[in-house]
C-alpha cells in the first residue's frame, strides 16, 4: 500500500523531528508514533494533487506535506497547554508561558521550538507552572513568575537562572511564591502575588510590600493582573474584590467592586487581566462575565 511503501521515510522524518525539537522533554505528551500517524495523513492529502506527468517522484512531492502535517500536530499539542502570557525578544522569538510545560520559545525564523523546564539539581527554572513573563530588553533579562516557584531571573547573555523565593519571617522577600504578573515601574518591578503586590528591586533582590498603610490595602490577597495607565495610575485586579486604583504620588487606594444595584459597575469581581488600548481605554477581562471597559466602573 501507499503507507507501507513509504513507512521508512515517514518514520525517519518523525524521528528526526522528535529529536531536533527535543519533544521528549517538552511535556507535550507526544511520541514518534503520534508524528508518524500525522505523517500518514499528510501523505494521503498529497495524493489528489500529485501530477506524475510533471516528472517528479511522488515521495519528493509529498515530503513537505508529511513534515507539515507533523508540525501541525506539534503546534496543536503546544497550544493545548494553558498559555498565560506571551512576550517577544529582540530577535523576534516568542516566549510563551504554559501551565505545566515551563516556558516555550518559538523561533519564527527557523520554525523551531525550545523549552525551559525545571530540572532537579540543575540551574533551571524553578517550576513548570508559569504564570507571568516580562522582558527587560535593555539588560537582556527575562523575568518569569511561577506558581509555587517564586520569581525567576533568566540572564539571556549567560542562560543562567537566579530564583527569588518567599522566606518566612523576612519582610524583604517575596510575600508569596505564587507570582501572577510582572510589570516594570521606574528601575524596579511590580510583582503581583497570591498575597498582594510588592515592589521588587532587581539591583538588590529585595521586595517592599505595597498598600500596607490602610486596613483595606493590607486585606488585598491574590492579585491576578497589574497595569499602569497613561496617567501613571496603577490598576490592580484583586481576585474576588474587583479592581483597585493606586496613585503613587498621593498613596490613594480606591476599590471598584461589582455592585448588582449599579449597572455601571464591574460585571464581575473576578478580573483575570487588565490592559490599556492605543486610544487610552482600559479593558478588564472577567471570569464568566466577558469584558468590561473603564467607563463601566465609574
Amino acid at each position: 500500500s501507499l503507507i507501507d511503501n513509504n513507512k521508512s521515510f515517514i518514520g525517519k522524518v518523525a524521528n528526526d523531528l522528535f529529536r531536533s525539537m527535543n519533544l521528549a522533554q517538552s511535556g507535550l505528551n507526544l511520541d514518534t508514533d503520534d508524528l508518524k500517524q500525522a505523517g500518514n495523513l499528510g501523505l494521503w492529502k498529497a495524493v489528489p494533487k500529485f501530477d506524475a506527468a510533471r516528472g517528479m517522484k511522488f515521495l519528493t512531492y509529498a515530503a513537505p506535506a508529511i513534515r507539515n502535517a507533523m508540525m501541525d500536530m506539534v503546534r496543536d499539542a503546544f497550544t493545548a497547554f494553558e498559555q498565560r502570557m506571551v512576550t517577544e525578544d529582540k530577535d523576534g522569538n516568542l516566549w510563551i508561558c504554559t501551565e505545566g510545560g515551563g516556558v516555550n520559545v518559538y523561533d519564527r525564523i527557523n520554525n523551531t521550538y525550545r523549552w525551559y523546564r525545571h530540572e532537579e539539581g540543575r540551574n533551571s527554572i524553578s517550576h513548570n507552572n508559569v504564570k507571568a513573563i516580562y522582558y527587560d530588553r535593555a539588560n537582556e533579562i527575562m523575568w518569569i513568575g511561577t506558581h509555587l516557584g517564586g520569581l525567576n531571573k533568566l540572564d539571556l547573555r549567560t542562560n543562567r537562572f537566579t530564583v527569588y523565593r518567599m522566606k518566612a519571617g523576612d519582610p524583604t522577600s517575596l510575600p508569596s511564591d505564587i507570582v501572577r504578573d510582572i510589570i516594570p515601574y521606574k528601575d524596579k518591578l511590580l510583582v503581583a502575588t497570591q498575597k498582594g503586590v510588592c515592589l521588587f528591586s532587581p539591583a538588590t533582590g529585595s521586595c517592599e510590600q505595597l498598600f500596607q498603610e490602610t486596613k483595606e490595602g493590607r486585606g488585598i490577597g491574590m492579585v491576578a493582573s497589574l497595569c499602569i495607565d497613561n496617567d501613571g495610575t496603577l490598576w490592580v485586579a484583586a481576585t474576588g474584590e474587583g479592581v483597585y486604583s493606586y496613585r503613587f504620588d498621593t498613596g490613594k487606594l480606591t476599590n471598584y467592586p461589582h455592585n448588582p444595584a449599579n449597572p455601571n459597575s464591574l460585571s464581575n469581581n473576578n478580573i483575570n487581566n487588565i490592559m490599556q488600548d492605543s486610544n487610552g481605554n482600559l479593558w478588564f477581562s472577567t471570569s464568566g462575565s466577558g469584558l468590561a471597559e473603564r467607563r463601566f466602573i465609574q
